[in-house]
This record gives structure tokens, C-alpha cells and sequence, in this order.
């Protein structure tokens, strides 16, 4: 089962990459477009301007899960680096057992504030409009795929102490 939890989180990995990558991409593409409609022609698209800020937290939130599946999020490296292996793998275990309810808690709180913008039924002022909550879905999405490879990363550090082996990251 968790070889097979691995494969679908690689691949989930690699998608949320991938589409975070497209995002800075084109908001890279359409601030240079932005820019250059400006200086030849005097006066730029809304969009160009407007919608990369309203992507970014969906590169942002679609990465957070990945970065600590990957163990490239920001830390202090003091306890691993003192501590024996199995050490290592209890500290990994409590730290994805505080992250995956940490996500739990910050995915209902995002659920709840989606639910709070959907109401309010607001659009874009771009051309074309669409609806100002689906920047909002991006925050329980997020958490939710940081709980999921959280969740991976707490069954490894088990099966890690199981068996005795070396740390998960």
C-alpha cells in the first residue's frame, strides 16, 4: 500500500510542480507583454497586469505539500543533525503528525472562508470576469495536498522505526 501511496504522490508531485511552474511562467510572460504593450502602443490589457497576482497563491499552495515531501522547505537543520537515525525518525514522525493537523485545522479554516467568499458571489474586474473565489480555492486545496503527503511522510517515519532503518528525508 505505501509503495503504491508513493507512486500517486510522485506523480501528484510532479503535477503540482508543473503547474506552479506554467503560473510563474506566464505571469514572467505577461509582465514582459504587459511592458512592452506599454511602451509601444501606449496602454496595456488588464489582464496582463491583473491576473498573475491572482494565480500566484495557487503556485504558491500547490507546492507547499511537495516542498515538505521533498524536504525543501525552510528549517533549522540543528536536531537531525545531532540526533542518532532513530532519533531522526521519531522527530520526523512528530513533525508530520503536527503537520498533518495543522493542514486538518488550515483546510476546514480555508473550506470556511471559501464558502464566505462564494456567497458574496464577486468577479473579477478583468476581461473576462470570473468569479473572485476560485483564487480562494487554491488555500483548502493546498492544505489539503500538504495533509495527503503529510500523511505519506508520517506512514514512512512509522514504517522507519518499524523496522529500524534510516530517516525518511
Amino acid at each position: 500500500m505505501l509503495n503504491t501511496i508513493q507512486r500517486v504522490n510522485d506523480g501528484l508531485g510532479r503535477a503540482c510542480i508543473g503547474i506552479s511552474t506554467l503560473i510563474v511562467g506566464f505571469a514572467v510572460f505577461a509582465y514582459i507583454a504587459a511592458a512592452a504593450e506599454r511602451y509601444f502602443w501606449g496602454f496595456g490589457l488588464s489582464i496582463l497586469n491583473d491576473l498573475p497576482p491572482l494565480l500566484m497563491p495557487w503556485a504558491v499552495f500547490l507546492c507547499m505539500g511537495v516542498l515538505f515531501r521533498l524536504d525543501r522547505h525552510i528549517a533549522v537543520d540543528v536536531l537531525p543533525i545531532l540526533l542518532p537515525p532513530r532519533g531522526r525518525n521519531w522527530m520526523h514522525l512528530v513533525l508530520a503528525a503536527i503537520t498533518l493537523g495543522m493542514s486538518v485545522v488550515f483546510l476546514l479554516g480555508g473550506a470556511e472562508a471559501l464558502t464566505f467568499f462564494q456567497r458574496f458571489n464577486q468577479m473579477t474586474e478583468t476581461e473576462p470576469h470570473f468569479p473572485l473565489w476560485w483564487v480562494f480555492l487554491s488555500f483548502p486545496v493546498g492544505f489539503a495536498l500538504l495533509g495527503w503527503f503529510a500523511f505519506e511522510r508520517l506512514l514512512l517515519s512509522l514504517r522507519d522505526i518499524l523496522t529500524g532503518t534510516g530517516g525518511t528525508a
